[in-house]
């Protein structure tokens, strides 16, 4: 049997290219105006609009799109 070779241990320490992502959310930075819908807003106008669809579409797209067996 062969002997693997150890790891080196890593050197944990501070990374200075993510130094200026120290204390930052994205979700703190950015204010988003009310009156702006939301993309979940958006997209439920469309929800339950489309007629003549299977019942298993969201399970089985896969199926109806590309040919591929059904789950």
């Amino acid at each position: 049997m062969k002997k693997r070779a150890k790891a080196k241990p890593s050197v944990r320490g501070p990374r200075p290219e993510r130094e200026h992502l120290k204390g930052r959310s994205p979700a703190r930075e950015k204010k988003v105006d009310p009156g702006i819908l939301s993309l979940r807003k958006v997209l439920l106008k469309f929800a339950g609009c489309m007629k003549g669809l299977p019942r298993d579409l969201a399970d089985n797209h896969d199926h109806y799109i590309h040919g591929l067996p059904k789950k």
